[in-house]
């Protein structure tokens, strides 16, 4: 793993906020793919109800979202063994190769629910390599003086693709075809990915510290209750925040009969991203931790 301390007092070289522009332009990309079931299943496209059948819609649906998580587990596993071997570049060059693959994938299936459901599996392995990759690459560009601000800018990441996916890509889409949701996915990976390849770099000597360590080396550190402690906070945060972002629409969207509220899409959609908003002022908090008087 890449060692990310640097001598005390460093600044952040300039060229890091092109990386972390390009890092979150990537990341954008994959949690608009990754995210885009949950409102393209309370828009209730008439094609995927006449493909799928009504009894299966929801679940069908639900399925979309677990295979992009069985493709990251998978990806992050084994981004953190190959990180070291062939550089965080090339973690994130695979992630926006795969975001490309599966987007245009998805965009080209039609009504096919096996390839819909197979563009989300290679989706998933991209959503994993940028999940690991993107904070490996701030924290080697990052300094000090920025590290905290830069991370909770890239923390937005969610939150800001659900608020551009669920209350513009989306309406806009399932109003003529739905598939141009992942045309433009397709679109945004692929300039991302261009620039992974054409534009990122390491940080040169004297800007930060790129010393590597072996993995082996860092795994005392996940014994340490602090991090236990930070890990469990994280897991639960996650799966009642992902729990409710993700069934939201559906929820809102059914029949009162059905226990829902029975809202319109529109609707269902706005609310449903508002409650992953409030990830938007993370920059703020970023900010104070890099005006405290200790570093970690």
């Amino acid at each position: 793993m890449t060692k990310p301390e640097t001598a005390t007092g460093a600044r952040t070289p300039g060229f890091a906020w092109a990386i972390l522009g390009i890092v979150y332009l990537l990341s954008v990309s994959a949690a608009m793919l990754w995210f885009s079931a949950p409102p393209m299943a309370s828009s209730i496209i008439p094609a995927y109800i006449v493909a799928l059948g009504p009894e299966n819609i929801n679940s069908n649906f639900g399925m979309l979202m677990n295979t992009v998580a069985y493709g990251a587990i998978v990806s992050a596993i084994i981004a953190i063994f190959l990180q070291n071997k062939i550089g965080v570049k090339w973690i994130l060059v695979l992630a926006g190769a795969c975001l490309t693959a599966g987007a245009a994938l998805a965009a080209s299936s039609g009504t096919d629910y096996g390839l819909l459901n197979g563009s989300r599996v290679i989706a998933g392995f991209g959503v994993g390599f940028v999940a690991v990759a993107a904070t490996t690459a701030i924290s080697m560009w990052f300094n000090d003086d920025k590290r905290a601000l830069a991370m909770a800018l890239w923390a937005t990441w969610v939150p800001v693709s659900m608020l551009i996916e669920y209350n513009l890509i989306v309406p806009v889409c399932a109003a003529t075809d739905f598939h141009l949701t992942w045309w433009v996915v397709t679109v945004l990976s692929a300039v991302s990915l261009a620039l992974c390849l054409f534009v990122y770099r390491m940080p040169q000597g004297g800007q930060i510290s790129t010393e590597q360590t072996s993995l082996r080396s860092g795994l005392k550190y996940v014994r340490k209750r602090q991090v236990i402690a930070l890990c469990l906070c994280f897991f639960f945060y996650n799966f009642v925040s992902h729990g409710f972002t993700t069934y939201n629409p559906t929820f809102f969207t059914l029949d009162a009969a059905a226990g829902g509220m029975g809202w319109d899409a529109a609707l269902a959609n706005l609310v449903a991203s508002i409650a992953s908003a409030a990830g938007i002022i993370a920059p703020v908090f970023g900010a104070i931790s890099d005006r405290l008087p200790f570093k970690s």
